[in-house]
């Protein structure tokens, strides 16, 4: 394993917020790549920020985003 890696184990938990953030975007008529979708659920899970240059995480209520 790479130096200064960690590996986030996603769970139940993950599992719920993903769907959660899902609802939420269809909801309001929006859409995201599921692939999208578990990587915010995993930054919410953990508190942690974004680094993204993709726009429709700024869709997601809950979640810290540095547009780069």
């Amino acid at each position: 394993m790479a130096t200064g890696m960690t590996i986030l184990a996603t769970d139940a938990t993950t599992a719920q917020i993903y769907g959660r953030i899902g609802n939420e975007l269809k909801a309001k008529g929006l859409a995201m790549p599921a692939n999208d979708l578990w990587i915010a659920a995993i930054g919410i899970q953990y508190g942690l920020t974004l680094a993204a240059h993709d726009a429709h995480f700024d869709w997601i209520d809950g979640l810290t985003v540095e547009q780069w």
